[in-house]
Protein backbone atom coordinates (compact mmCIF):
# COMPACT_ATOMS: atom_id res chain seq x y z
CA UNK A 1 0.00 0.00 0.00
CA UNK A 2 1.29 3.40 -0.79
CA UNK A 3 1.87 5.38 1.89
CA UNK A 4 0.28 9.12 1.72
CA UNK A 5 3.07 10.93 3.85
CA UNK A 6 5.86 9.06 2.23
CA UNK A 7 4.53 10.79 -1.40
CA UNK A 8 4.07 14.24 0.68
CA UNK A 9 7.23 14.38 1.79
CA UNK A 10 8.96 13.38 -1.59
CA UNK A 11 6.84 15.77 -3.10
CA UNK A 12 7.61 18.72 0.17
CA UNK A 13 11.25 17.87 -1.45
CA UNK A 14 10.66 18.38 -5.10
CA UNK A 15 9.09 21.87 -4.02
CA UNK A 16 12.02 23.15 -2.15
CA UNK A 17 14.00 22.29 -5.30
CA UNK A 18 12.11 24.09 -7.29
CA UNK A 19 11.85 27.29 -5.21
CA UNK A 20 15.96 27.37 -4.50
CA UNK A 21 16.54 26.87 -7.88
CA UNK A 22 14.25 29.69 -8.63
CA UNK A 23 16.10 31.86 -5.97
CA UNK A 24 18.91 30.80 -7.66
CA UNK A 25 18.30 31.09 -11.45
CA UNK A 26 15.66 33.14 -11.51
CA UNK A 27 12.25 32.10 -13.45
CA UNK A 28 13.79 30.91 -16.54
CA UNK A 29 10.12 29.71 -17.81
CA UNK A 30 7.93 32.79 -18.15
CA UNK A 31 10.43 35.62 -19.37
CA UNK A 32 12.64 35.62 -22.47
CA UNK A 33 16.64 35.04 -21.17
CA UNK A 34 18.55 37.92 -22.14
CA UNK A 35 21.38 35.99 -23.30
CA UNK A 36 19.71 33.23 -25.52
CA UNK A 37 16.88 34.94 -27.80
CA UNK A 38 14.52 32.39 -28.54
CA UNK A 39 10.65 32.46 -29.85
CA UNK A 40 9.12 29.80 -27.35
CA UNK A 41 6.35 30.37 -24.97
CA UNK A 42 6.78 29.41 -21.74
CA UNK A 43 5.09 25.93 -21.95
CA UNK A 44 7.70 25.16 -24.75
CA UNK A 45 10.51 26.28 -22.99
CA UNK A 46 9.59 23.66 -19.92
CA UNK A 47 8.61 21.17 -23.01
CA UNK A 48 12.29 21.17 -24.10
CA UNK A 49 13.58 20.83 -20.63
CA UNK A 50 11.40 17.68 -20.08
CA UNK A 51 11.98 16.30 -23.65
CA UNK A 52 15.67 16.80 -21.97
CA UNK A 53 15.02 14.78 -19.40
CA UNK A 54 12.91 12.28 -21.00
CA UNK A 55 16.32 11.27 -23.33
CA UNK A 56 18.27 11.00 -20.37
CA UNK A 57 15.78 8.47 -18.66
CA UNK A 58 15.83 6.94 -22.39
CA UNK A 59 19.79 6.43 -22.55
CA UNK A 60 19.79 5.08 -18.92
CA UNK A 61 16.97 2.17 -19.79
CA UNK A 62 19.18 1.45 -23.02
CA UNK A 63 22.26 0.78 -21.16
CA UNK A 64 20.18 -1.11 -18.81
CA UNK A 65 21.03 1.35 -15.88
CA UNK A 66 18.38 2.60 -13.32
CA UNK A 67 17.17 5.80 -13.51
CA UNK A 68 18.45 8.47 -11.44
CA UNK A 69 16.85 9.80 -8.65
CA UNK A 70 18.37 13.55 -9.73
CA UNK A 71 16.41 12.63 -13.27
CA UNK A 72 13.28 11.66 -11.57
CA UNK A 73 13.00 14.35 -9.06
CA UNK A 74 13.77 16.86 -12.04
CA UNK A 75 11.55 15.28 -14.26
CA UNK A 76 8.68 15.84 -11.56
CA UNK A 77 9.58 18.98 -10.75
CA UNK A 78 9.01 19.95 -14.29
CA UNK A 79 6.26 18.85 -14.75
CA UNK A 80 4.64 20.80 -11.58
CA UNK A 81 6.23 23.98 -13.33
CA UNK A 82 4.27 22.74 -16.52
CA UNK A 83 1.13 22.33 -14.78
CA UNK A 84 1.15 25.55 -13.32
CA UNK A 85 2.24 27.93 -15.94
CA UNK A 86 -0.77 25.53 -18.06
CA UNK A 87 -3.11 26.69 -15.34
CA UNK A 88 -2.13 30.14 -13.82
CA UNK A 89 0.08 31.50 -17.51
CA UNK A 90 3.48 31.78 -17.67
Amino acid sequence: MIEIENIREIADEILSLIECKNREYGDSYSKKDGVRVTDLDSEQRIDARIQEKLDRWSTFVSNRERVSEDTLVDLVGLLLIKLHVRRHGG
